[in-house]
């Protein structure tokens, strides 16, 4: 997957709607390094914590909101874990467009 166009294609679409904010971009943006430093494997296994941290979000509620906000449009798709060792996965859509 070609990150350069990942990124661009996802600021096409955030700059035209007004309810992706900075929080959104931070998020989406962290995913993305993650997925950069873990070799570009999908799905992305990752921990609330880390991307909360990645993306400068404080609020546990904020992060769930952005991240269903994400979800919903089609950005990613997560699949939570209820488990404590295991982490949640994550996997970035190729086709914003």
């Amino acid at each position: 997957m070609d990150i350069d166009k990942l990124v661009y294609e996802f600021m096409q679409v955030a700059r035209e709607d007004p309810s992706i904010g900075p929080s959104h971009i931070s998020l989406y943006l962290t995913i993305v390094f993650l997925y950069q430093q873990r070799n570009r494997k999908m799905p992305i296994e990752i921990r609330a914590q880390q991307l909360m941290d990645g993306a400068k979000i404080r609020s546990t509620c904020t992060f769930y909101k952005h991240l269903k906000n994400l979800v919903d449009k089609r950005f990613i798709y997560y699949q939570p874990s209820h488990s404590p060792t295991m982490g949640s996965l994550i996997t970035i859509n190729e086709k914003l467009g």
